[in-house]
């Protein structure tokens, strides 16, 4: 009876990591076709960047304001 269990189980697991493996793989490859169209050159992601440092920092200046209250 244990056995049939342990087969179930193992199965369960070959097949949980059957799906996380091809979803990474799609994930990693979706990413690198996002790398190569966003070139150095391209500035629209740059300012992405810079402007999501900026308001990170605000955040964390007004979290440090609201603890020294």
């Amino acid at each position: 009876m244990s056995d049939s269990f342990n087969k179930l189980w193992l199965k369960g697991n070959a097949e949980e990591d059957i799906y996380f493996a091809k979803r990474d793989r799609e994930l990693i490859a979706a990413l690198r076709r996002r790398r190569r169209r966003s070139g150095p050159d391209d500035s629209t992601a740059e300012e992405e960047q810079n402007t999501g440092a900026a308001a990170s920092s605000t955040v964390t200046d007004s979290k440090k304001g609201s603890k020294n209250s």
